[in-house]
């Protein structure tokens, strides 16, 4: 049963570096999940969003941590996808005060 639950349930990986993005994709498929998409600029981020609600939203914050976050609260208002609740785990290389407060606020 929760081999089948990790294989359906549908992650959304943002990163701008791409071999860190294909590094978080195969730890996610070594414990087993499938469904996994890569995005690698906020555009196809956002156009993701606006057709598929993911089950869990991984995103680097770091790059454009103003960007991220305002889709995430968008995203937790309902104005971008079709669920404000996904899991949404937010990675930085920068773990100042104003980031992680930043982060958050978003939701």
């Amino acid at each position: 049963m929760t081999k089948r639950l990790l294989e359906t349930a549908h992650i959304l990986i943002y990163d701008p570096v791409p071999a860190n993005g294909n590094l978080s994709r195969a730890c996610l498929l070594n414990l087993g999940y499938r469904n996994i998409e890569l995005v690698i600029t906020l555009d196809a981020l956002e156009n993701r969003l606006k057709v598929c609600s993911p089950d869990l939203l991984l995103c680097e914050v770091a790059a454009a941590e103003a960007e991220v976050c305002r889709l995430i609260q968008s995203v937790r208002q309902g104005s971008v996808g079709d669920s404000p609740f996904p899991v949404v785990i937010a990675i930085t290389w920068r773990p100042d005060s104003p980031t992680v407060g930043q982060v958050l606020r978003s939701g």
